[in-house]
């Protein structure tokens, strides 16, 4: 279900593919599940033999999506072995099926070959997850790949207990690791889709659909709360003149400049281009007018360490103890307005500086 849900509702062509060989895996996993079962033989009493050949197909291709998952996951000069590996074990599968239909190898011979077939196919996983480790910079670009492990190890696990007591016990570990890495998986990819739905890429602050959500949840303001609004004045003659790259390298040190000039409780956005909103909440005026001079003394320490480009802005402000019937709309409407009077006014003062 979380897999069919994951698939439908995200577009993007990586979570898709993650999401399709977590969904084929699911599906072998349950066939083998079924056809391992007591009650399997009385839904199939007049071919119980293809039962037999079903479980075993099962294992010969149940390493696959694991293969292919790991394959998209890495540097692709690195799964050429993955590749001619999924090769392999697809080409056994076929010869197996070949032969075993019209009996020319037992059950229990293609059992063994299937085993040896998944226990290399698993081997060969784990081998390419550490080669990929090793000589990968990127922690979290592989963060998601050591839940792959935990399949390889309850795989193992039910291959060895099958050997040991004679039976599967209904591959107890594989499904055991499956499930948790089901629930990890989907919930990091969900994860991921909203933190790029919800974050500003280049700032690493929230965004206009964040804000618009978290104003939306909280329409009935049941605290003092107050709204900054900030334009950096001039950017659009630094990016005409210098290029766009300086002009965002301008936006992103504002942004840090906010970032470690106001609480963390308190939310920073980029509302979009050279705009910065800052919700405070619990504020009060004299609170408001600390964050404002905190964010100003920042701005003139870089500007005077700065070998680079000068960060001017003009910023406005209001509060909900001003405006008590307002909603967070108006309020940020109030704060728009003053920053346009006071960019106004720094233009007016400042016509050497830059003219945009």
């Amino acid at each position: 279900m979380v897999t069919l849900y994951g698939y439908f509702k995200y577009n993007k062509k990586q979570y898709k593919s993650d999401l399709l060989y977590l969904g084929v895996f699911s599906v072998l996993l349950a066939v083998w599940r079924i056809t391992d079962t007591r009650i399997a033989p009385l839904l199939f009493t007049s071919n119980e033999m293809v039962l037999g050949y079903i479980s075993v197909g099962v294992l010969f291709i149940g390493a696959l999506p694991l293969l292919l998952f790991v394959r998209d996951r890495i540097d692709k000069a690195k799964a050429l072995p993955l590749n001619i590996t999924a090769a392999i074990v697809s080409i056994i599968a076929i010869f197996a099926v070949l032969y075993q239909v019209p009996g020319r190898i037992e059950i229990r011979e293609l059992i063994v070959l299937s085993h040896i077939s998944l226990i290399a196919s698993l081997a060969m996983i784990v081998l390419t997850l550490l080669i990929a480790e090793k000589s990968n910079r990127s922690k979290k670009r592989y963060k998601s790949l050591y839940f792959v492990l935990l399949l390889v190890c309850g795989g193992i696990s039910d291959i060895l207990i099958f050997y040991a007591k004679g039976n599967s016990s209904g591959v107890f570990y594989t499904m055991i690791a499956f499930a948790i890495y089901a629930v990890i998986v989907a919930y990091t990819n969900i994860k991921e889709i909203r933190d790029k739905a919800y974050i500003d890429v280049h700032t690493g602050l929230v965004n206009k659909n964040y804000w618009d959500e978290l104003t939306k949840r909280n329409m009935k303001r049941n605290s003092m709360i107050g709204i900054m609004m900030f334009d950096l004045n001039c950017l659009k003659y630094v990016n005409d003149t210098y290029g766009h790259e300086s002009g965002d390298r301008l936006i992103f040190h504002f942004a840090n400049i906010l970032r470690n000039s106001v609480s963390p409780e308190n939310v920073i956005c980029r509302w979009g281009g050279d705009e910065f909103t800052i919700l405070l909440s619990n504020t009060s005026h004299e609170s408001l007018e600390k964050y404002a001079q905190a964010i100003e003394n920042a701005v003139d320490r870089y500007n005077n360490t700065t070998e680079y480009l000068k960060i001017y802005y003009s910023e406005g402000h209001a509060l909900s103890s001003d405006f008590d019937s307002l909603t967070y709309d108006q309020l940020l409407q109030k704060a728009d307005n003053m920053m346009y009077n006071n960019k106004k006014i720094w233009y007016s003062q400042n016509n050497n500086v830059y003219k945009e």
